[in-house]
């Protein structure tokens, strides 16, 4: 008779494969011959039974071995990168695969699966981050203006008043390592001025021209292929530096701005 019960799924990534740990919250029957020295640990079920999804792609599990009475190591076939989504599904039940009970494993849906570097568990940092201009923190210049605007989106805006160039400002996430798309939201018009963008002190965005002969509202300029470098916390500052020749100021006036990885339509 099948029995259902969890597991936990988690898995690294070793060169050109994964390795993933299939834990059961119950123990599992192992051995045919249980009094063999050393253990014969030969139940386990056929690997066609394995479903394995990476990035929305099936991919083979090629070999199994039990590492103690609760955890099944499986093996991935070949993969060329680091995947981003990784979901193993069970396709039983099968005689082998069955608690120390003989309760064969039921069938379960698709588990996600945790990534673990070096068999230590992953800081899970995320792969978005919005961050509203009315909370950054001036560095240089006058303090900023919050304006209610019902033509923005989400009815606000926020500019430094009256503004200069060379004005400053700094926010903070957190956010993984990876490619990102980089967006800002806020107006465009004639006295408006060009802002360089600075993750963790590198420039990422150079000369973003707010500048147009008519007011326009809910401007999103986005730049590609920016590069977080590591896990963790990070600094994003803005600099207003310069302004288009037609522009008869500097001002710089935004709602928000926000981080989506490149690859982000492949996550739940």
């Amino acid at each position: 008779m099948p029995y259902a019960a969890k597991a936990t799924v988690e898995h690294e990534f070793v060169t050109d494969h994964l390795e993933l740990y299939v834990t059961f919250r119950q123990p599992m029957k192992l051995s045919s011959e249980p009094l063999t020295v050393p253990p014969v640990w030969d139940i386990m079920p056929p690997l066609a039974k394995w479903v394995l999804d990476i990035d929305a792609s099936p991919i083979d599990i090629i070999s199994s071995k039990w590492i103690d009475l609760w955890t099944l190591l499986l093996i991935s076939d070949t993969l060329t990168t680091r995947p981003v989504l990784v979901k193993l599904e069970y396709d039983g039940p099968n005689i082998g695969l069955r608690t120390s009970w003989d309760k064969q494993w039921e069938a379960f849906g698709p588990i996600v699966s945790v990534e673990l570097v070096s068999g230590v568990l992953v800081n899970m940092y995320p792969h978005r981050a919005t961050l509203w201009h009315d909370e950054a923190i001036v560095l240089t210049g006058n303090v900023f203006t919050h304006g209610v605007a019902g033509t923005n989106r989400y009815m606000t805006r926020s500019y430094q008043d009256a503004p200069a160039n060379g004005d400053s400002f700094s926010h903070s996430f957190m956010l993984a390592a990876g490619t990102y798309d980089f967006s800002a939201i806020g107006g465009t018009q004639t006295q408006y001025g060009m802002i360089d963008w600075y993750i963790d002190g590198a420039k990422v965005v150079s000369g973003q021209d707010w500048f147009s002969w008519s007011v326009t509202y809910n401007v999103l300029k986005i730049t590609t292929g920016i590069t977080v470098v590591y896990d963790g916390y990070h600094h994003l500052r803005g600099i207003v530096n310069g302004k288009n020749a037609s522009s008869s100021s500097y001002y710089i006036a935004l709602i928000k701005y926000f981080f989506r990885q490149t690859s982000d339509s492949l996550r739940i």
